[in-house]
């Protein structure tokens, strides 16, 4: 009988830690990181040009398109949301981004839930209206230096648009990421310097391997871009 009332006490004690595990809020999904903004109110209205937000513990700040902007951030349960003390430079720019920019910042001062939902950052009022939609920016986006020729650089930038300094010209494309791979699009443009053959051929094996990408890690500083197999094809390093 004391066997049994044992293991029948234990089932109850088992049976009540899974019932509380039930019922424990899981923890808000963190935020931290940097953001792009791709699409403003329920019906995602596109952007003009890039708005960024950057969340770091409890403050946010970003570029707005026109003026830089800073405030305060507060995560609860159940993905609760509330931005305040927003503030800003007071820069003046074209009538479509100030326009678009008021909109963004009367956008955050009613967030008040938040979401993500495969990758996006969704940002909802207090009746559960979409107000703001963003897209994680992968750490890849800035400017770097080829370690072994500094005068030969990449932008990555939040819209999928890349560019920079080869050994002799000014070049552009396109860029897509997911998780770490990387994909280079076929679009490459540059400007048709000539330059030395040393040069010319230079960038022509720095051009090859940009088109041959297919991945990247972020190591001490350093971006590695590899190939398809994990051949390490251009090592940069943060400008």
């Amino acid at each position: 009988m004391k066997h049994t009332t044992l293991v029948f006490s234990a089932l109850v004690i088992i049976g009540a830690v899974i019932f509380a595990a039930g019922c424990i809020s899981p923890d808000s999904e963190s935020l931290e990181g940097n953001w792009v903004l791709t699409g403003i109110g329920s019906d995602n209205t596109s952007i003009i040009g890039d708005i960024t937000l950057e969340i770091a513990g409890s403050t946010i700040s970003g570029n707005s398109g026109v003026n830089n902007y800073f405030g305060k951030i507060t995560m609860g349960q159940d993905g609760k949301l509330n931005i305040s003390g927003l503030g800003s430079t007071k820069m003046a720019g074209p009538a479509d981004l100030m326009e678009q920019e008021q909109k963004y910042y009367a956008a955050l001062a009613n967030a008040a839930a938040y979401k993500i939902t495969d990758g996006s950052l969704i940002i909802s009022d207090n009746a559960g209206n979409t107000i703001l939609t963003f897209k994680e920016i992968p750490a890849i986006v800035g400017k770097w230096l080829l370690a072994s020729d500094n005068n030969v650089t990449v932008t990555f930038n939040p819209n999928g648009s890349f560019g920079g300094q080869a050994p002799v010209n000014i070049y552009g494309g396109s860029y897509t990421t997911s998780g770490h791979t990387l994909s280079i699009g076929d679009d490459i443009i540059s400007t048709m310097m000539a330059g030395t053959e040393e040069q010319m051929q230079a960038e022509s094996a720095f051009f090859h391997a940009l088109t041959m990408s297919a991945g990247y890690s972020i190591v001490d500083a350093h971006l590695i871009i590899t190939d398809e197999n994990g051949k390490e094809l251009l090592n940069f390093v943060q400008a």
